[in-house]
């Protein structure tokens, strides 16, 4: 113990007599030793701010010696084309006021390759207060900016799809609560525009005839095509969902004019029938640009989203027909294709109603065809309904716009005429007649008896509900027949 007192003793005593004899001696072994073995990067610039030194290092991070840059700025050959010019001025300002700045910078190294720093220049002054030098603490801080930068794209990609999975779940619950084609069209157009902002698509359906596609509803802008060929698309041609731009081997459909960028062309199917295409077009996104690993991680992040769209659209348009059909199961007749009873009676309670409030003449038809019994009992029942079917084109052929035909069963007709006055009502019944008459119908090789028919005319009085109204139909009609048939009566 007395032996280890004494060591520490004489060694304090070594180093008085050191610092009494030579008071720089510490002062430089430890200024040589931060020199030799400071894994940061430490420049000395005089007062202008030109390289007078720099460590070892610096050589190693930067790639210059002390040769390559002194005499220079340390701007001049660090800083390069994505340095952030703002942080550049403000550390000029800071030196330019003679005060210490700290901020994180871009440079460049001798061979070109980017890196970060955090970067610290304080000024040095003598012991009479005189500005002798500048000092910059380099520390090289590339990895942490990565996965700074990495974490947060991945903040930022994470944050794109939870509000595109907010969009998908929107546009799902409003396309799966459309109940007609155009409700489906505006859940589309708006649902894409938010879905993929920025870009210009298009919406197309195949006419009834089947020879086009036309336009119904578009976002972005005013579209370039009202109406498609199938042939003009490749998608539709392949049969498949086709990104123009992605693939080594791509060629531009020829319904696009702007075919420098890359764009998607999607098939809409419902019940395994292509009824339709959708086109997403990305004006910012020239095909060059598909070079960047970053653009063409978004490229497919957006095929695989416009996919998932194309896929609901289907889905929802299927559910609208399968809708569709229904209804018109439920409210058609299945033999003639008119109203039947079930519509007759819904509409006529609006109608009445509407009347009541617009003070609009409101008409009922009740029609009956004379001796229909004979056709059935003389020709079968095949021909009997051919002369319902005959009898029903020719009531919608003059009975149209405001004026619905509507079978109510067996030969019993019946024509609501919303608006309409009665010397048009008559009009219309003499030329169904004048039709009607003078139509041959063939069955079975011969023709059949000229059709006649019988009606009565009702217009609405105020206050009245539809039994009754109905009931003055009814009996006008009784009245028609029971003078002769083949003539129309009007109820008092």
């Amino acid at each position: 113990m007395a032996t280890k007192t004494a060591q520490v003793e004489n060694s304090v005593v070594l180093r008085t007599a050191a610092s009494e004899e030579d008071p720089e001696t510490d002062t430089s072994l430890f200024a040589s030793l931060i020199a030799k073995h400071c894994t940061d990067s430490i420049v000395f610039t005089d007062p202008l701010g030109f390289i007078l030194w720099v460590n070892e290092p610096f050589v190693a991070m930067t790639g210059y010696n002390l040769e390559d840059v002194k005499g220079k700025k340390p701007g001049t050959i660090l800083q390069g084309q994505d340095t952030d010019p703002r942080t550049v001025e403000d550390i000029s300002q800071a030196l330019s006021n003679r005060r210490m700045v700290r901020t994180e910078i871009l440079n460049y190294s001798k061979d070109g390759e980017p890196y970060w720093i955090d970067l610290s220049v304080s000024p040095v002054h003598n012991s009479e207060g005189v500005l002798t030098h500048f000092m910059s603490v380099e520390r090289d801080i590339t990895d942490r900016k990565k996965l700074s930068e990495k974490t947060e794209r991945a903040l930022q990609l994470e944050t794109e799809r939870r509000r595109e999975r907010k969009i998908l779940s929107q546009m799902s619950e409003w396309l799966f609560s459309a109940r007609s084609q155009n409700e489906l069209h505006r859940v589309i157009s708006s649902s894409m525009a938010k879905m993929f902002p920025g870009t210009v698509g298009s919406f197309f359906v195949y006419s009834n005839s089947r020879d086009v596609l036309e336009n119904v509803c578009a976002w972005g802008e005013e579209p370039s095509h009202k109406h498609i060929h199938a042939d003009e698309c490749w998608s539709l041609r392949r049969g498949r969902a086709y990104s123009h731009g992605t693939t080594e081997i791509y060629f531009a459909c020829e319904h696009v004019e702007q075919s420098e960028n890359v764009y998607f062309c999607l098939p809409i199917i419902a019940h395994g029938d292509t009824i339709g295409l959708m086109h997403i077009a990305f004006p910012d996104l020239p095909l060059d640009g598909r070079d960047n690993v970053q653009v063409r991680d978004a490229i497919l992040t957006t095929w695989e989203l416009a996919l998932i769209c194309a896929e609901q659209v289907s889905l929802a348009i299927a559910n609208v027909k399968l809708h569709d059909e229904l209804q018109q199961n439920s409210v058609k007749d299945a033999l003639t294709g008119l109203w039947n009873r079930r519509w007759f009676v819904d509409r006529a309670h609006r109608e009445i109603k509407r009347a009541a409030e617009n003070d609009n003449p409101f008409t009922v038809i009740s029609l009956d065809i004379d001796h229909f019994k004979k056709f059935n009992d003389t020709y079968g029942h095949d021909a009997g309904d051919m002369v319902l079917k005959t009898f029903s084109i020719k009531l919608q052929e003059q009975f149209t716009e405001k004026l619905f035909p509507c079978r109510l069963g067996g030969e019993e007709f019946a024509i609501l005429c919303c608006g309409t006055d009665l010397s048009e009502i008559t009009h219309r019944l003499n030329d169904l007649r004048a039709v009607i008459v003078g139509h041959n119908i063939i069955y079975d090789g011969k023709q059949l008896p000229p059709i006649t028919f019988s009606s009565g005319i009702a217009r609405l009085k105020e206050g009245e509900d539809l039994e009754a109204f109905m009931k003055r139909s009814d009996d006008a009609l009784y009245v028609a027949k029971a003078e002769g048939r083949g003539r129309d009566a009007l109820a008092e």
